[in-house]
């Protein structure tokens, strides 16, 4: 019978700061990144604020919540309208 190593598919990294530049290197950009669900946008929207959502998460966000304020800087927006959004 013979004995086969296998050698691991991502080898363990040296320390956690090679880790980390490993990790940024390919993790998406942040400005692809939806600030309320933290997941890579697919259908972009420009909020009043100036900020890019997931649309289906802003839509939740003002019309299913109630909520009036910007998901990131949590200043009261003046136009919470869907109909406003930038696409």
């Amino acid at each position: 019978s013979s004995s086969t190593t296998t050698t691991p598919f991502c080898p363990p990294f040296p320390n956690n700061t090679t880790l980390q530049h490993y990790l940024a290197s390919i993790a998406p950009p942040r400005e692809l990144i939806c600030p309320i669900t933290q997941e890579l946008l697919r259908d972009p929207v420009i909020a009043t604020d100036g900020h890019t959502y997931e649309r289906n998460s802003l839509i939740t966000w003002f019309e299913g919540m109630g909520r009036t304020r910007s998901p990131v800087t949590n200043s009261l927006l003046e136009d919470t309208s869907v109909e406003r959004l930038v696409t």
